[in-house]
């Protein structure tokens, strides 16, 4: 892997990844890697992924959507 080294990023941006990798629990490193890999990728065919609002809005883990599974079920059957 290569090794690169950015200069002159402005601090709103430097405070935005900051954010973004706080948020996702990783390090700044592997969020600038990340959001470089998203900005070179080909699209995908197909299913499309979106997670642009994640941070905005939040995301549910596999727990937290079978719990309001189970509750709308619970709440059908009432």
């Amino acid at each position: 892997m290569k090794a690169i080294r950015v200069r002159g990023i402005p601090d709103d941006v430097a405070d935005k990844i900051q954010h973004l990798a706080e948020a996702n629990g990783t390090s700044m490193n592997r969020t600038v890697i990340d959001l470089l890999v998203k900005a070179v990728e080909p699209p995908r065919q197909g299913r499309r992924l979106y997670h642009d609002l994640d941070q905005l809005i939040g995301c549910w883990s596999a727990q937290d959507s079978e719990q309001f599974d189970a509750a709308l079920k619970q709440s059908a059957g009432h």
